[in-house]
């Protein structure tokens, strides 16, 4: 499903491509390696959180898009709509979100002015935010990438998981720029085919093999 990812993400213009990898899954490195040579496997070696496995980036300069790789229902559309507005809000990041009452992942807090003020992760929400916050983080971003270098060596893993969430990068990149987007299932989180083939969206036409 990670080939769907990539497509879209190339088809937006991307010029380089960075995968990050847990080492336990060789045949994901092989399939990509096999690809497309353009292609960069880094691996993380231990499951310490998503600020973690960004760590192990060593090219993080110039502008740097960050993808969730199970987010097979991504358009190129919507990439270059993201990416279109980080350069045009010059704001140091640029997030993505949707409202769903139905979604429960990270929650995007806004201030009195509609700005961003923190991301919330699902294990370190109350019962009180679940209720009344809809608005989520969907795993696609945009950075200034000297500046996303310097606030991840920032990031602490005090938090009910104990791991270094990506998302806590944006405290330290404020003002930080949201893009809403209008199909919530475009960004759904997808971890077999199972829950693919039950997605309600269009399920997307295979563009090369995936993975087994």
């Amino acid at each position: 499903m990670i080939d769907w990812v990539i497509d879209a993400v190339s088809e937006a213009g991307a010029d380089a491509i960075t995968v990050v990898v847990n080492p336990h899954h060789a045949e994901l490195a092989a399939h990509l390696s096999e690809k497309d040579q353009t292609i960069e496997v880094v691996y993380q070696r231990e499951p310490r959180g998503t600020a973690h496995a960004l760590q192990q980036v060593e090219n993080l300069g110039g502008e740097v898009l960050v993808v969730n790789g199970d987010s097979p229902l991504l358009t190129s559309g919507t990439v270059k709509r993201v990416v279109a507005a980080h350069r045009g809000a010059k704001r140091p990041a640029t997030l993505a979100s949707v409202v769903d009452p139905q979604r429960d992942d990270g929650r995007i807090l806004r201030n009195a002015d509609g700005e961003f003020e923190k991301i919330v992760e699902r294990k370190d929400a109350d019962d009180e935010l679940r209720k009344s916050n809809h608005e989520f983080n969907v795993g696609i971003y945009c950075f200034d990438g000297s500046k996303l270098k310097e606030a991840l060596a920032k990031i602490s893993n005090a938090n009910n998981a104990g791991e270094y969430y990506l998302t806590d990068v944006f405290l330290h990149l404020k003002p930080v720029n949201i893009v809403t987007l209008a199909d919530p299932n475009e960004a759904m989180g997808v971890k077999d085919r199972i829950r693919l083939a039950a997605s309600p969206s269009s399920t997307p036409t295979p563009r090369s093999s995936t993975p087994e």
